[in-house]
């Protein structure tokens, strides 16, 4: 009978005080390290020795992990990329801050910072490195250029307005004018012998797969010839004309040249 009542009781108070075996809370940790996620050239390979506009720049983007402090404010972030040469000097640099709103990006001319002359040929990195500003703690992350340059064939088109001439010659009767509120070129001839312009055009030597024009309009009158020409005088110089006789008119509106060329880039 003792024993029952000793086995009730010790039940009654297993109940009454149960024993929890949950973890007590703890707080979140906070991250203040820098995290890069992203850092990337838009083109690996740059031609900054001429300046035509060809992979002349390169346009570097990037982006970092955000960061919270324990008040889960966000820690000012900045970043900065540093270009340097293959014997480790630093050729061009640029400064930032991180937004949460704005990715890191910065496009460089491919200039040397100190001098505002094109970088040789050569390899080049390229490092971001990320800093919290409150703890100075930072991440990094690198990317390599290569500077070449060559030769290749290029098409290039050269033009003069009608007014713009290299000379013009007329002879008693026939008449050289601008038309007016305009660019182009009035050739008249009233019964006279001619009226020429001439367009010159300065080339390379190598030249070459040349073709020329001229537009323009055809005006008064059938009794008379409207006569185009293309010459090249020399290696260096092309000539475009036109000669109107009797009584032809003509009005020019541009002379071109196009031609193949060896260029280095």
């Amino acid at each position: 009978m003792l024993k029952r009542i000793l086995f009730a009781f010790t039940a009654v108070v297993a109940v009454a005080t149960p024993i929890s075996l949950a973890a007590a809370p703890t707080q979140a940790a906070t991250t203040t390290t820098p995290t890069i996620t992203k850092f990337n050239p838009n083109m690996d390979t740059i031609y900054p020795t001429v300046r035509d506009g060809f992979r002349d720049s390169v346009t570097f983007t990037g982006d970092a992990q955000n960061l919270r402090d324990e008040s889960n404010h966000n820690v000012r972030q900045t970043w900065n990329i540093t270009v340097r040469n293959a014997n480790g000097r630093k050729i061009a640099s640029h400064d930032g801050t991180l937004r949460t709103w704005d990715n890191i990006r910065w496009t460089w001319n491919t200039k040397n910072q100190s001098t505002s002359t094109p970088v040789p040929t050569g390899k080049y990195k390229a490092t971001l490195t990320v800093t919290n500003d409150e703890t100075g703690e930072t991440d990094t992350a690198a990317t390599t250029l290569h500077a070449t340059s060559d030769t290749v064939n290029r098409r290039i088109t050269k033009s003069r307005t009608g007014v713009d001439t290299s000379a013009r010659t007329r002879t008693h009767s026939c008449y050289i004018d601008r038309d007016w509120g305009t660019s182009h070129l009035s050739l008249d001839c009233w019964g006279g012998r001619q009226a020429v312009a001439r367009y010159g055009f300065t080339l390379p030597r190598d030249a070459r797969n040349l073709t020329w024009g001229m537009r323009g309009e055809r005006g008064c009158c059938s009794d008379g010839r409207v006569i185009k020409t293309g010459t090249r005088p020399s290696a260096t110089h092309y000539d475009v004309r036109v000669k109107v006789t009797n009584w032809a008119a003509y009005t020019v509106h541009r002379a071109s040249i196009t031609y193949t060329t060896k260029i280095h880039r």
